[in-house]
């Protein structure tokens, strides 16, 4: 199996045009034109290329010099000398070093076309018919690795085509004479003096599963010798393919400020841009129909380009003396049609033209010749308002420039447009023809010179209507997409959507009738408030696509990718407008409904949709945050180009581009993926190393990129190893050197692939045109074929017989039969006509008459089926003491060593063999021993008897005969166990049986019961309360009230120096004291529990003095003095209001009478001191008492 490739480009930028078949290059065979050595020669932009064995030789002339004397000898009264002129070149050359002396190189796709060389007088050096080839292939130009060389355009591409489990490390390609060579970007830059050689940097993917997966490559410069490195690998089973690229990116070379609006291509590749210009200093060229500025504010500037943007082909102002603006532009047979608005009085037309005065600002349409020397037809189209100018209500100016030419196979070109006109010209028979609202959207058909409007129509209701994008359908009918502003616009019956939604604007689709005279169909589509519908196209199914932007929320349908949330959708309609069949919105999720205009990720200013279905767009003033694919042109930039999968299911490839926005106007996508993206740049502009202008005067100008979005070349080429002749059964790998695509073979004997490098067996003798169908995968656009022939060539007759069974360790002779064989070969390098096999399997023989064609045969040996296994020695368990054994169904007879004929027997445990017979005839015998299992328990315990809760360990000894013991399995009562030993927790009290089930591997098991076996005892619990009791001599007797339960016995500890052993004690402590008491009880199992809780005894006042008495002689409360029990020594002081001592006493039990002096004291408050030792510390109190008699 082939694997494709790593793929390089040489770009080769020069002023000299190349003679080429469609735009290609032409591969050139040498039939003695040129010197023996070379091959092929390829004519290159301003060069040649000269294809040796193991050389290519590259030659380059100045083509300024070349077109400066073309001049000089055209010039008028010039005496011209050629040889007083010189013509700069450069020549190099690439070899391949280590190359294989012994390559082919192949042509590749011959053309009709051919060359005839008959130059000079040297007949010798004439050729003619000379063939003319796509390419041409390098065969093994190193150890399985083919080289292909082909165009691209006019660009040289060449390929090394690695085989599997091939080393492209062989590849080394050594630059001689290119003495300013260097990596720049990655790139391969020669500097030739006048001009600069570039190979571009490699760029490879594989298509994996459906999936693009980048293989990065890159180049290794070292010595002028060229090679290649993939850092990160790639798979050898599958294709390698180029990555999109970057084709063209340039400035107009304008030292005038430009504003970029409008870009388009032809079939060519050529680019055409279109600029509103604001002065002097456009590249104009020599002998464009307009080569100066008109005047007024503004000109429209129109130029072509090749298709690499590195050469101007020509430059046109087209203006008046007031303002223009260029809108969109179609290509035609390489003729350019602008569509734009002028309010110029004297903007160039033709004399035919459908009109030729300006009545305000009107759309003007110029049809320019392929050189833009000429107008083909030039006109105005308009009424005494404002036409070709967008009036509705919106906030980017470049939606006033929007709008849309687009030219049919005739060269008629249909427009879509603007006007407030009132007298905007319509036709008899027009579907609308008068003015509905302040704005009515204008569609309209004109003949290739513009002199007559086929058809004219207005489009809109009462609001402000716009038209800005349209599609030919095949059956003539015009698809037309845009804005309308209420539920007055027309739609029709079974529409998708016939009532206006909501919103400033919503989008709508209509479908004309070819003659413009009936809407077919007619829907609205879009969200709740503000909706532009940009952009339309059709599928090869004719679907209808739209694309523009949204300020309400738009849902995304199932299976389409999307960013919800959106301001930018996409949405798809059957043709007749009556189903939405899918609709999405891209961008960065940031909208939110009720958002102003200006909240976008990027506005539409390109669509397509391909073949394929893949869907293109691209915006400008992109926001920074959308996605990209991992291998991007650029990762962020202005502009935002995304391909979708067909049905928009996901991204097949996403990039920004440099720039920032465009003034309004189409850009477009060509057939091929390829975008022509017009852009209005304020400096910093990328440009491609080869573009026409690169740098940028002050102010704005009109930029230009092409990009590549897809792969979209196409060319069916293979070949076939090791050839295409061969014999019988002929097995050939089909080396797949097309260009990416899917592919279909047809080996012409019934069988297909759809595989691109397939192998495939032709087993019989007979020509096979093998056919090979590629089909573009980037757009299907085209498809291209090639037949292959393959001669296959017959053998001898031979013969093996029939099929052989033998028996076990028995030998037989194959022989092989054939009446024209001359010669055999066995698959053992034997060469005798039989050979001896004592083994089964597959054994071949080849047969051969004549040296070259061979037949081969193959027979397959068996050995018979039968197999007499008793198995393996087998062990019995105690409780199934027999068993059965089986010798096998397939044998006829059966001998048993217990004497019986069976083929199963009963057994017990010993020893017994077998004679068996099978069906073709062969002797077996067999033998087997029975052996029986028995278990020996013995388990351990780390204890049978524990208080609650109990951690026990339990230890299994237990032992087996003939075998060992591989399962356990525990219940403890309380939980299970698998494992041999293990502890268990056991937290409630009871008694627990205990199960041992034991196993082995032969699945024989035992089990063991203890009942009752672990008794686990409860515990007491302590606890007890506390009260005072009693106070006596100033200490306090406390109370224990002991609350324990399931308790015998009691164990007290006071900390104080006594414990008590009675089940409530009483306990007299000192005052103002902390004891830890500790209450330890045990029950009749000696299970224990221990309590302990803190005692706080509180601070106690050993006297009390009242605060009242009344000595009135009633003998209650007569006396007044302290009271206590402990404290008998006092000084006692009591003084009347004035500090007058009225009694003393040193006796505690000694009190005042209330009298002083043997009289009454008066009734009041009185003072009192009280001091008396306690505990040998002077307590010294006062207080007041009341006396009351």
């Amino acid at each position: 199996m082939k694997i494709k490739h790593f793929t390089f480009f040489i770009f080769l930028f020069f002023y000299l045009s190349t003679l080429a078949h469609d735009n290609e290059l032409n591969f050139i065979k040498n039939l003695g034109q040129w010197d023996s050595k070379v091959n092929y020669k390829v004519n290159l932009q301003g060069g040649h290329l000269f294809i040796e064995n193991q050389t290519l030789t590259y030659v380059f002339h100045d083509a300024h010099n070349l077109h400066h004397i073309h001049e000089l000898e055209h010039e008028e009264g010039n005496d011209f000398n050629p040889l007083n002129h010189k013509i700069d070149a450069y020549a190099f050359k690439v070899n391949l070093l280590n190359s294989n002396d012994a390559t082919i190189i192949e042509p590749n796709n011959q053309r009709k076309e051919y060359y005839n060389y008959f130059i000079g007088n040297d007949s010798n050096k004439w050729a003619g018919k000379v063939p003319l080839y796509k390419g041409i292939s390098y065969k093994s130009i190193y150890n399985g690795i083919d080289l292909n060389l082909y165009s691209k355009g006019l660009n040289l591409k060449y390929d090394f085509i690695v085989s599997a489990n091939s080393d492209p490390n062989q590849i080394q390609l050594k630059y001689n004479d290119a003495e300013h060579a260097q990596i720049i970007n990655g790139a391969i830059h020669i500097d030739i003096g006048f001009n600069t050689v570039i190979e571009q940097k490699p760029f490879a993917y594989q298509n994996i599963n459906g999936k693009k997966i980048e293989v990065k490559c890159s180049y290794i410069f070292n010595n002028n010798i060229l090679s290649f490195e993939f850092p990160n690998g790639y798979d050898l089973n599958h294709e390698l393919i180029i990555d999109p690229e970057l084709i063209a990116a340039t400035l107009s070379g304008s030292t005038a400020t430009n504003y970029g609006h409008s870009a388009t291509y032809d079939n060519e590749g050529n680019i055409y841009t279109g600029a509103r210009n604001f002065g002097v200093g456009y590249p104009a060229t020599t002998g464009a129909f307009q080569i100066n500025y008109g005047g007024g504010s503004t000109d429209i500037a129109i130029s072509k380009l090749n298709p690499d943007g590195s050469e101007l082909i020509w430059a046109s102002y087209i203006g008046g003396s007031s303002d223009e603006y260029p809108h969109s532009m179609f290509v035609h047979n390489n003729e350019i049609y602008v569509m734009g608005s002028s309010n110029s009085p004297n903007y160039p037309t033709t004399s035919n033209a459908f009109d030729n005065t300006n009545n305000n600002t009107d759309i003007i349409i110029t049809h320019f010749s392929s050189d833009g020397s000429n107008l083909i037809g030039s006109t105005f189209i308009g009424g005494n308002q404002v036409d070709g100018y967008n009036n509705n209500n919106l906030d980017q100016f470049y939606d006033q420039y929007r709008g849309e030419i687009i030219v049919d196979n005739e060269g008629n070109a249909i427009v879509s447009n603007f006007s407030i006109s009132a007298d905007f010209p319509v036709t008899t028979g027009a579907y609308q023809t008068t003015l509905a609202g302040g704005q009515d959207g204008v569609v309209f058909k004109i003949t290739p010179d513009l002199s007559n409007l086929i058809w004219s129509t207005y489009i809109g209701g009462t609001g402000n209507d716009s038209a800005y994008s349209l599609r030919l359908a095949n059956n003539g009918n015009v698809y037309v997409t845009g804005s309308a502003a209420n539920n007055s616009f027309p739609t029709t019956n079974n529409a998708a959507v016939s009532d206006f939604i909501g919103g400033e604007h919503d989008g709508f689709i209509l479908e004309l009738a070819s003659d413009g005279s009936t809407i077919i169909n007619s829907t609205f589509f879009g969200s709740d408030a503000q909706d532009q519908s940009y952009f339309i196209d059709l599928d090869s199914d004719g679907d209808v696509y739209i694309y523009g932007r949204n300020e309400g929320i738009i849902p995304i349908s199932p299976s389409c990718y999307g960013n919800e949330n959106s301001a930018q959708f996409i949405a798809k309609f059957d043709s007749d407008l009556e189903n939405i069949l899918w609709q999405t919105t891209i961008g960065s999720g940031a909208l939110t409904s009720g958002d102003t205009w200006t909240t976008f990720d990027f506005n539409p200013v390109a669509f397509m949709v391909d073949v394929c279905k893949k869907i293109y767009i691209s915006g400008f003033s992109a926001t920074s945050n959308l996605f990209v694919s991992e291998d991007p042109i650029q990762a962020t930039g202005g502009f935002y180009e995304m391909v979708l999968e067909e049905e928009a299911t996901a991204v097949h490839y996403a990039t920004y581009y440099t720039g920032d926005h465009v003034d309004g106007g189409t850009s477009r996508f060509d057939p091929n993926g390829i975008i022509y993206q017009a852009v209005c740049s304020g400096g910093g502009f990328a440009t491609t190393t080869e573009a026409y202008a690169t740098n940028q005067s002050p102010g704005w100008d009109i930029a230009i990129f092409k990009i590549e979005l897809v792969n979209a070349i196409l060319s069916a080429t293979a070949s076939a190893e090791p050839s295409t002749s061969g014999c019988a059964p002929f097995s050939i790998s089909f080396n797949n050197l097309s260009s990416p695509g899917t592919y279909t073979w047809n080996f012409d004997d019934g069988n297909i692939s759809l595989n691109t490098n397939p192998s495939h067996t032709f087993e019989d003798e007979g020509i096979y045109n093998v056919e090979l169908v590629v089909l573009d995968s980037a757009t299907c656009s085209t498809t291209d074929t090639l037949i292959l022939p393959i001669e296959v060539i017959g053998g001898p007759d031979l013969d093996l017989g029939e099929n052989i069974l033998i028996c076990q360790d028995q030998s037989v002779i194959i022989e092989a039969i054939s009446e024209e064989a001359e010669s055999y070969l066995w698959q053992d390098n034997s060469t005798g006509q039989s050979i001896l096999v004592n083994t089964p399997g597959t054994y071949s023989v080849e047969a051969s008459n004549n040296g070259e064609c061979t037949s081969t045969e193959s027979i397959e040996v068996s050995i018979d089926p039968y197999v007499l296994d008793l198995g393996e020695n087998i062990v019995l368990c105690e409780n199934a003491p027999s068993i059965n054994i089986d010798a096998g169904s397939d044998a006829i007879s059966y001998l048993w060593s217990t004497g019986e004929n069976t083929q199963i027997i009963n057994v017990t445990e010993g020893e017994y063999s077998v004679l068996a017979i099978s069906n073709v005839n062969c002797e077996y015998e067999d033998e087997i021993e029975v052996e029986l299992q028995e278990f020996n328990f013995d388990i351990s315990t780390s204890s049978v008897e524990e208080c609650d809760p109990a951690l026990i360990t339990f230890n299994d000894l237990s032992t087996v005969s003939n075998g060992e013991i591989s399962n356990w399995y525990w219940d403890f009562g309380v939980e299970t166990s698998n494992e041999d030993n293990t502890s268990v927790n056991y937290t409630n009290p009871g008694l627990y049986d205990v199960m041992l089930i034991l196993g082995t591997e032969e699945e024989c098991f035992d089990t063991l019961v203890l009942s009752q076996y672990i008794q686990i005892n409860p515990n007491p619990s302590a606890d007890f309360e506390y009260s005072i009791k009693f106070q006596n001599n100033c200490d306090i007797g406390v109370k224990f009230n002991n609350l324990s339960e399931s308790a015998d016995a009691y164990y007290w500890n006071f900390n104080d120096g006594e414990v008590s052993t009675l089940s409530e004690p009483l306990k007299i402590f000192e005052y103002n004291q902390q004891f830890e008491v500790e209450l330890q009880v045990e029950n009749e199992f000696s299970c224990k529990d221990t309590i302990i809780k803190t005692l706080e005894i509180p601070k106690f006042k050993p006297v009390f003095v009242p605060n009242v008495f009344t000595p009135n002689t009633d003998s209650k409360n007569d006396l007044f003095h302290p009271i206590s029990a402990c404290v008998k020594e006092i000084e006692f002081y009591i003084y009347d209001r004035w500090g007058k001592l009225v009694f003393y006493s040193e006796e505690i039990d000694k009190g005042w009478d209330g009298r002083f002096e043997n009289a009454d004291l008066k009734n009041g408050s009185y003072t009192w001191r009280l001091r008396y030792d306690h505990d040998g510390q002077m307590i010294d109190e006062n207080g007041f008492v009341i006396l009351i008699r």
